[in-house]
């Protein structure tokens, strides 16, 4: 039969630190993010981006639900300490014969975050088809040329620090032991963990439009210029309007080459703008009243911190004189052991 033990509750902590828990972290990134230009391998990369970034807000929220069902668990441990409390000191005060009916943890009213899945993937691009080298020039130069891009990468990475930021809320307890604190610590170690993923994949969301805005860069930068093509044109209408059978030769090279380089930067776009969906995890959840008590014992026994304070507590002592039923002791053992079942599984 394993022994209870006794331990020392602020109370005031708990409350405390249950408020800091449930404090709103600040908002995902809500930025738009569209297409770099008006190449289809553009606009399917920008859309996979949105449905990543559209997921993690959902799991972010759910995540901010499971803090707020935690932090009120807290609250109701800290309410069922004070309610064992009281019962103790009836027992005591009247002899074994006041209530001494179970305090149970109140089970939390909040419905679970909603369903959680994958996130989206974008119907792949089509495959690049032949464009003529003016053609497919105009369409790199259409809006937005990667500002969206950078924008949005900017902002998901800046969001990253606001997530490791907020990770201090889920600091060891001062002045509270035992197996309720160790379940409630577990779930911070939980929760820290899984803020410190989503903080990581924030980076992931922002490297991904970056990358993708860089290979935008590229292709500008490597595709003949719509100047250069221009130029190129009307030197080969001078030459074939001259009948300069060398100069057209040369003006339908460059052409060539051109267009070989066209297609090589299309081609490399395609390769290039891949980008996979980023799944996160979901959130853990928060401990609920109906845990089981760990170990198979009975638990702590949650004097320290209150107003009263019991007499050694469990150990065979004459009654007090003149209590009614003499079994006083018997009745705190019994509210001890009670209170003992408020401590959830640390799991």
């Amino acid at each position: 039969m394993s022994q209870s033990r006794t331990l020392t509750v602020n109370q005031s902590e708990i409350l405390a630190r249950a408020d800091e828990v449930e404090s709103p972290i600040a908002d995902p990134p809500s930025n738009v993010v569209v297409g770099a230009c008006a190449l289809d391998a553009a606009t399917t990369a920008a859309r996979q981006i949105m449905l990543s970034a559209e997921n993690m807000r959902t799991y972010l929220a759910a995540g901010a639900t499971e803090r707020q069902r935690l932090a009120q668990f807290m609250r109701n441990v800290a309410n069922a300490y004070d309610d064992v409390d009281q019962e103790s000191a009836t027992a005591l005060n009247y002899g074994g014969q006041g209530c001494l009916l179970p305090a149970m943890l109140t089970a939390n009213a909040n419905p679970g975050p909603a369903a959680l899945s994958d996130t989206e993937v974008a119907s792949p691009p089509k495959p690049p088809i032949f464009l003529e080298l003016k053609d497919a020039r105009t369409m790199l130069d259409k809006p937005d040329q990667a500002a969206s891009l950078k924008a949005f990468a900017t902002a998901w990475n800046k969001y990253n620090l606001t997530l490791l930021e907020s990770l201090g809320r889920f600091r060891e307890f001062d002045d509270w032991e035992g197996d309720a604190a160790a379940t409630i610590q577990a779930a911070f170690v939980q929760q820290r963990d899984w803020l410190r993923l989503m903080a990581q994949l924030s980076v992931t969301l922002a490297k991904q439009a970056f990358d993708l805005a860089q290979t935008h860069h590229w292709a500008i930068s490597s595709h003949p210029t719509m100047e250069e093509i221009v130029t190129l044109q009307l030197e080969y209408a001078n030459a074939t309007a001259k009948r300069n059978t060398r100069l057209t030769e040369q003006c339908m090279k460059k052409y060539a080459a051109y267009q070989q380089k066209s297609e090589e930067v299309l081609a490399g776009y395609f390769n290039k703008a891949i980008v996979e969906p980023v799944n996160p995890p979901k959130p853990p959840p928060a401990p609920t009243g109906s845990d089981p008590q760990p170990h198979g014992g009975s638990g702590d026994i949650p004097w320290g911190g209150m107003p009263m304070t019991p007499p050694t507590p469990l150990t065979p002592m004459t009654p007090f004189t003149g209590a009614p039923g003499g079994n006083d002791m018997q009745a705190a053992a019994d509210a001890a052991r009670r209170a003992a079942k408020l401590a959830p599984d640390v799991g």
